[in-house]
């Protein structure tokens, strides 16, 4: 029997045994973890329309997870547990294979607000649906759903991720390319460890960079991982030269690739190495 993610602990994770080579604990092969650090299990959250069955939020971090039942309700509301505003919201129904992870964020240099969505275990560009968020952002208590069923369904269970920026330490933003090899330069405060970038008006991966699995600039598309895709490490766009320098406030293009470099809008959000103020460019 495959044993994969035993249990979450104090100060990490515990893996189980397996006789595949498609998880995560096989034997000789490499992998990657990243990790968000919420604040426990949690409890209910019941400042919404919806009581939470559970919240957990790391308030300093600016990251909660909750869990809800759906009542298929348009305009429904659920308390995120945060400080701040939300700035990139992730939904996923829990029951059934063919729910998508449902994307939300308010970036208008991305072309993207709570109107619109994307999948983040799919590598299309922004859709406009109002079942999602019922065309209203989040507030600094509530996250606003629609009644559709990738979100709302009745009785339907879900789980529900919520990010904002905070100086120093993370950066949900957005970017415009400008489809030159001397690339865009994206400010963050602080030089990266982890990054992901998605276009949002064509259909392309969501990449993933970070600097534990390549540690020397410039950080090769070879490298690239994606959140929709289960595929080794490697670029999807078929491009050697998929190249990005993680600076001492930020990260620059060095590349006119589509996928994250075009004349195009893309949405990102960005980890600290560590704090601007003890960063230096490699």
């Amino acid at each position: 029997a495959y044993q994969n993610l035993v249990s979450f602990d104090s100060n990490g994770f515990t893996l189980g045994s397996t006789s595949s080579s498609n998880v995560i604990n096989y034997a000789s092969e490499s992998h990657v973890a990243w990790n968000w650090k919420a604040n426990g299990s949690g409890s209910s959250n019941e400042e919404g329309s919806i009581n939470t069955t559970s919240t957990s939020a790391n308030t300093d971090a600016g990251f909660s997870i909750s869990t809800y039942t759906g009542n298929e309700t348009a305009g429904a509301t659920i308390g995120h547990g945060l400080n701040e505003t939300p700035e990139l919201v992730i939904i996923k129904r829990r029951a059934g294979a063919s729910n998508p992870w449902v994307v939300g964020s308010l970036q208008p240099l991305a072309s993207m607000d709570f109107t619109d969505a994307m999948y983040l275990d799919q590598s299309g560009a922004v859709i406009d649906i109002l079942g999602f968020f019922n065309d209203q952002a989040p507030s600094s208590t509530l996250v606003t759903i629609g009644d559709g069923a990738y979100v709302n369904a009745p009785s339907g269970t879900y789980v529900m991720y919520c990010w904002h920026s905070v100086e120093g330490y993370s950066k949900v933003g957005a970017y415009v390319g400008n489809g030159n090899a001397d690339g865009t330069f994206v400010y963050c405060g602080f030089r990266p460890k982890w990054v992901m970038v998605k276009r949002t008006d064509s259909t392309y991966e969501w990449m993933i960079k970070d600097s534990v699995r390549d540690t020397i600039n410039p950080i090769k598309g070879l490298d690239n991982l994606y959140a929709e895709n289960s595929t080794s490490e490697g670029n999807l766009d078929n491009s050697t030269s998929n190249y990005v320098d993680f600076l001492s406030n930020g990260f620059k293009m060095r590349t006119s690739d589509n996928g994250t470099n075009a004349t195009s809008p893309y949405l990102f959000y960005a980890i600290a190495e560590t704090p601007f103020k003890n960063a230096n460019g490699r």
